[in-house]
Formats: C-alpha cells, sequence, structure tokens
C-alpha cells in the first residue's frame, strides 16, 4: 500500500496522468497575498496542486517541523505491520537523553507506542521520536536513512534529513514543497490527525508522574478544520509550519520557512488556508470507469464496438468560476484493429481550461473485443451489401 501512495504522490508532482498540476496557478508568487515569511507553500493535498508559492523550492532548515516526515514513517511501519499501537516500546538511554521539547519518558522504562505517538504528535517530543525510530527502524541512523528514501519515493527530492528530531544540524535541509509533498503523504493514512489536531493532552508515567502535552500550533484551537501537523523553531530554522486544515472534502496544508517570529508563521499559514478555501474549489472532472464515448469501432473486431471510458478519476483544484471554462476532448489512437483486451487503452481524454491542460486519463476499452472469424467476417460484408 505504502509502495502505491509513493508512486501516485511522485508522479502526481511530474504531470500524473489523471492529475495535471496547473503551474500557472502554482506559480502566483503570492500575488495579491500579504505574506512576511521568506518561504511558503500552499498544496492541496489531494491532488498535490500548488496553489501558491514563495521560494517554494529555496534549501532551509526547518526544525521540528520535519516531524511530519518522522510521522508519515512511524504510520507507514504500523501499516506494514512493523509494530501495532499496542505493543510497548522500551526508552532507551540515548532516547531519555534527547534535547529540546520533550515528553520527559524515565529511561529503561516501556510506554505504549500509541503514547509515543501522541507525544510526538501533539507537543513535538524529541525523545519519543527517538524511542520510537529505534524501535521501528532498530536505530536512528536507519530510520532517518529511510526518511531520505522516503522522500525520495514520494518526489521529494530537495531535502536531506540528518535527524528524526530537527533538532539544528548544517547538514539538514529541506523545502516548503517538499514538506508540502510530504504533508499530503501523510494525510493519507486516515489516523494521522488523530493526535496533531489535539491542543493539551498528558502521558502518564509508570510510577504515577504526569507530563502534560501541549500544541505549539495555536491554529488547532483557533482555525476551524486545523487539524495538524508540525511546527518548528530554532536558531538556524526560525519559525516554520506545516499546517493543515479540512473544509468539506478538501484539505489543503500551508508549510512556512524561515519566519522571524511565531506570530508571522501564523499568520502567513492562516492567510493562505483562508485564501485557498476562498478562491479554489475541489472538482471530479471524470470518474474511473465513467463512459466517456460509447460504440467506438473497432475494424475486424466482434462485437464491431466498444465504450471508452476512463481510467483514472480526474480531480483538480480550480479557481472559483473556472468551471464553466472546462473542455473535454479525446484522442483516439491511430490503426486500432481488433483483437483489443478489456482495459486496453485506445486514447486519450485531455480536459482544458482555454488552451490550458488541466486533466488527462487513459480513455480505455471497457470490454474484450475478439478478432472476428472469416465467417464472421464474410457474414458483416455480405449483411452491409445486402442493406446497401
Amino acid at each position: 500500500m505504502r509502495r502505491v501512495l509513493s508512486v501516485f504522490l511522485g508522479l502526481l508532482l511530474l504531470v500524473y496522468p489523471f492529475c495535471f498540476i496547473r503551474a500557472e496557478e502554482g506559480e502566483e508568487q503570492a500575488a495579491g497575498i500579504a505574506l512576511q515569511s521568506p518561504m511558503a507553500v500552499l498544496m492541496d493535498t489531494s491532488t498535490g496542486q500548488v496553489l501558491v508559492e514563495k521560494a517554494g523550492d529555496q534549501k532551509a532548515p526547518a526544525a521540528s517541523a520535519i516531524k511530519v516526515m518522522t510521522l508519515l514513517l512511524l504510520y507507514d511501519g504500523i501499516e506494514e505491520g512493523r509494530l501495532r499501537m499496542e505493543d510497548t516500546v522500551q526508552v532507551s538511554d540515548n532516547a531519555a537523553k534527547t534535547g529540546g521539547t520533550r515528553a520527559f519518558l524515565d529511561r529503561g522504562a516501556s510506554y505504549k507506542a500509541e503514547d509515543l505517538i501522541k507525544a510526538i504528535s501533539v507537543c513535538s517530543a524529541n525523545d519519543a521520536s527517538v524511542a520510537m525510530a529505534e524501535a521501528m527502524y532498530g536505530s536512528t541512523d536507519a530510520f532517518v536513512a529511510q526518511m531520505n528514501a522516503r522522500a525520495k519515493e514520494l518526489g521529494a527530492n530537495n531535502s536531506l534529513f540528518t535527524t528524526c528530531t530537527g533538532l539544528d544540524d548544517e547538514n539538514s535541509y529541506t523545502t516548503a514543497r517538499d514538506l508540502a509533498i510530504i504533508a499530503s503523504a501523510l494525510s493519507r493514512h486516515r489516523n494521522a490527525s488523530q493526535y496533531t489536531a489535539i491542543y493539551m493532552d498528558q502521558i502518564n508515567h509508570a510510577e504515577g508522574r504526569v507530563t502534560e502535552l501541549t500544541n505549539p500550533n495555536r491554529l488547532v484551537r483557533f482555525y476551524t478544520g486545523c487539524d495538524g501537523y508540525a511546527t518548528g523553531s530554532s536558531n538556524l530554522a526560525k519559525y516554520c509550519g506545516v499546517i493543515t486544515a479540512k473544509k468539506g472534502e478538501t484539505r489543503l496544508v500551508a508549510v512556512i520557512l524561515g519566519a522571524n517570529d511565531s506570530n508571522m508563521r501564523f499568520d502567513d499559514a492562516r492567510t493562505l488556508l483562508e485564501y485557498g478555501f476562498a478562491n479554489y474549489t475541489q472538482r471530479m472532472l471524470a470518474k474511473k470507469g465513467e463512459i466517456l464515448r460509447k460504440n467506438v469501432e473497432i475494424p475486424g473486431g466482434t462485437p464491431k464496438y466498444v465504450n471508452l471510458v476512463a481510467k483514472d478519476d480526474i480531480r483538480v483544484v480550480l479557481k472559483r468560476g473556472e468551471e464553466n471554462q472546462i473542455k473535454k476532448e479525446i484522442e483516439l489512437l491511430p490503426d486500432v484493429q481488433a483483437p483489443v483486451e478489456m482495459g486496453q487503452k485506445l486514447g486519450t481524454l485531455n480536459v482544458y481550461i482555454g488552451d490550458t491542460l488541466i486533466g488527462q486519463s487513459d480513455a480505455i476499452a471497457e470490454a474484450q473485443v475478439k478478432r472476428a472469424t472469416l465467417w464472421e467476417a464474410v457474414n458483416t460484408i455480405l449483411r452491409y451489401w445486402i442493406m446497401g
């Protein structure tokens, strides 16, 4: 399943057959939007479409905002059966002494994996991140190597992760676009926002001690629909955030890097989200299996005709008011003859706004068409001859 999602997202951002990224819309460079942060991206998570960007490919540190990748790997691993939420994880000395934001885990104590994921999700706990990385991959080095491999699978090619925590390291970098891609992958795990949406919670320790967990992402409390994912701040990275919100069927993610202070980070994230929800709408332009054209003739075939259907969904994000400008065209492959297999590509459905291609899907045969036998061919010729 994870490989399927990896291929989906990676190809999606390189003009995937059924979702086309409208570059002219994604390169607004924050036109008309007052962004103070030096780097920002607003992305629709289901299509990978960039709605607004400002220096989206500029490499920079992101502090604990890189925990979107940490969480993605953890949820991937749980889905793959590497670890279960109810499993217990023993905290190593290495994990317990990790600096920065912590859940103050007891060295040598055991905690449920679910509680550690909660600590990472709510308060960005570094000790919980290291403990889970070691439990799932044996060491933080192995976990970090997988972080980088996973980024490449997704097409997030301008990132180099050196820790699972985001603690300052001059060799570590990412981009606003890459973090948006990673956050989009994380959003495909149904439970990803279960804990990132929590503002306050706690984790209980064996001897009765309690650590209060407070979410530094204040928009989960003050912005309707916001339910994640990660924030970070450090001397190198300044103030960063990967902020997601969902309204109706549309989920957007706003990535902010290098903000001068926390207010700037959240103000810019809110501005992007409000702009996106106010100005864009998601539309399904074709559904997988939808009939695109009936009774396409197949020379030498029996039956003689077959319906064309869409191989994939075409889902795009449109600027409001553009719906009436949509134009669909089917381009048939030349010289198609029997036999034709069910699902065989016979053409391409292209969807345009004006002259701009915004979506594509293969147009495939709905059913099998066999090669006509000699008797069937003669019978067809006679029938046409008799009927004139």
